[in-house]
């Protein structure tokens, strides 16, 4: 044996240390480690100044070309803060689908203030944590900007009552009761015209707590069309038409009060006090409208709308 390692030329000695360490999984690992090194680096937050604007759209999953062009959109507007609502691409252990994830979005991400959503095409995935540097435990978190409060939450994850992030969520919104605009963003919606609502069982213990705190408006996405229903003076907006598959309505919905099957985002910007909301499709067509108005204001849930 050892007259025969002797003789192992150098090549076949290290092509012998690649395949071993491929086979155990360390080369891999710190492969990732390392390419995600390099997406921190070359994504570098470099925010540019800009009038208070808010972008919120999600599932960009799948047609690359299609989720292209919504950024492009996305960009002319010139956001100051991005949401995104989930399903940011078809696998989240695909190292492939976080290459084109990144050639689409890495320019947005260095000009704005952005925070993604876990969908459940992330599979709670690490390359998810590794490529974003979001507050708190990163699953879920909360952050302020221009005076409204952002909570966003893992729909995918444990929601129940007896949740850690349930009682986080609860304290989190009666830490800011007070905030004048209050918009809470999970992946999966809890009303649509779309295959089944509330898919994942989580309106019993969520929807009361976000009608006591006099939430504003809810942000979903996984359904792919843009839908928004009205339920107890709380919008629930599914923002879904990034880039993934299409999908048409397949049952009623009494609260529906808008339904666009078309890609599309979603903007909100100050008019005095109020935010307008807007959405807009991939042709620039604006398909909905409404304002909201602050917390203390006394028409605060009062709902202002083009379509109903």
């Amino acid at each position: 044996m050892i007259k025969r390692l002797r003789f192992l030329s150098r090549r076949r000695f290290w092509k012998l240390l690649l395949v071993t360490l491929f086979s155990t999984g360390v080369l891999y690992i710190a492969f990732i480690f390392f390419i995600f090194l390099y997406f921190h680096y070359e994504i570098k937050h470099d925010p540019i100044s800009r009038i208070p604007k808010i972008v919120i759209y999600g599932d960009t999953r799948t047609y690359h070309d299609t989720h292209r062009k919504i950024v492009e959109m996305i960009r002319s507007e010139s956001p100051s803060v991005v949401f995104h609502t989930g399903d940011l691409m078809t696998h989240g252990w695909g190292l492939p689908d976080w290459f084109a994830f990144h050639r689409i979005e890495k320019e947005l991400i260095k000009e704005t203030d952005y925070y993604a959503t876990l969908g459940n095409h992330e599979h709670n995935s690490l390359l998810y944590y590794l490529y974003f540097d979001f507050p708190g435990n990163e699953e879920y978190y909360s952050v302020d900007r221009y005076g409204i409060h952002f909570t966003v939450l893992n729909s995918t994850g444990d929601l129940s009552k007896d949740s850690e992030q349930y009682k986080w969520f609860v304290h989190d919104l009666r830490d800011h009761k007070d905030a004048a605009f209050k918009f809470v963003i999970f992946h999966h919606p809890l009303y649509s015209r779309m295959k089944v609502e509330d898919e994942m069982n989580i309106g019993e213990s969520i929807l009361p707590i976000m009608k006591k705190f006099k939430v504003h408006a809810v942000f979903n996405a996984h359904l792919h069309s843009y839908e928004r229903s009205y339920v107890d003076g709380i919008h629930h907006i599914i923002t879904a038409g990034g880039g993934a598959p299409l999908r048409g309505p397949r049952r009623e919905n009494d609260y529906s009060k808008v339904y666009v099957r078309n890609y599309h985002y979603t903007k909100m910007y100050f008019e005095g006090d109020e935010l307008v909301y807007k959405a807009i499709d991939i042709d620039g067509k604006e398909i909905d409208s409404l304002r909201f108005y602050p917390h203390k204001d006394p028409h605060y849930n009062l709902v202002k709308h083009k379509r109903d």
